[in-house]
């Protein structure tokens, strides 16, 4: 089932549509239902048991405490942030997050450092924390900054851009896009990465690309 087409281009609209077909059939939810961001679209998809779980959580918790283990814990850590966030995790995780840092400082690792700020300020920023949010994301976009963490960079860049929107600083929110986003040839935008990695992009088509292709062609022609 899919809404007319009309309403196919906008997920608002998309959403809305969903919204009125359920109440049609009669389908409502309590207004007190916990919002699940990014919820997965299979929920019968394998899980680890809750004791498994916690076994690995605490193996985990272990590890962080040792310096000889950091790049183990590290990794692990870092890889599984997203989805402890997806999974509904929030305090205990904070907690997890906070001694990753503090083991990262003491390693002097300041990319790991730099992303786990992000990973702890999206936390807090679900928590509805946003004092706390802002600061990790603002300690994120900092030690990234230092070694040239471009990935980082934008991460946190954006999460200050939303944040910036949701207070309703629109020029705030704009002069923080105007840092991650690189407009092409074609006038679209591209995130600074991806421009880093691939430049000839931003030149393959549209006025600025047609220029730089007719002067490069006039000098090898022999015009001035």
């Amino acid at each position: 089932v899919a809404p007319p087409l009309r309403l196919c281009t906008d997920n608002a609209a998309m959403i809305a549509w969903a919204g009125i077909e359920r109440l049609r059939l009669g389908l409502t939810d309590a207004l007190g239902s916990a919002p699940r961001p990014r919820w997965p679209l299979d929920p019968q998809a394998p899980r680890l048991e809750e004791d498994a779980r916690e076994r690995s959580l605490y193996a985990l918790s272990m590890a962080l405490d040792l310096a000889e283990a950091w790049q183990t814990a590290r990794d692990l850590t870092l890889a599984i942030a997203p989805h402890m966030e997806i999974q509904g995790y929030r305090q205990e995780w904070i907690d997890f997050l906070a001694k990753a840092l503090a083991q990262a400082t003491a390693q002097q690792d300041t990319r790991a450092v730099a992303r786990l700020y992000v990973y702890l300020g999206r936390i807090h920023q679900l928590l509805t924390q946003f004092a706390e949010a802002e600061s990790c994301f603002q300690e994120g976009l900092s030690r990234a900054e230092m070694i040239g963490d471009q990935a980082t960079q934008v991460a946190a860049l954006d999460r200050l851009a939303i944040r910036a929107v949701e207070q309703a600083d629109y020029p705030a929110a704009c002069a923080l896009a105007e840092r991650v986003l690189v407009m092409t040839s074609a006038g679209g935008l591209t995130p600074v990465p991806a421009a880093a990695r691939t430049p000839a992009t931003l030149l393959l088509s549209g006025p600025a690309g047609g220029v730089r292709a007719a002067a490069a062609y006039a000098v090898a022609a022999g015009f001035p």
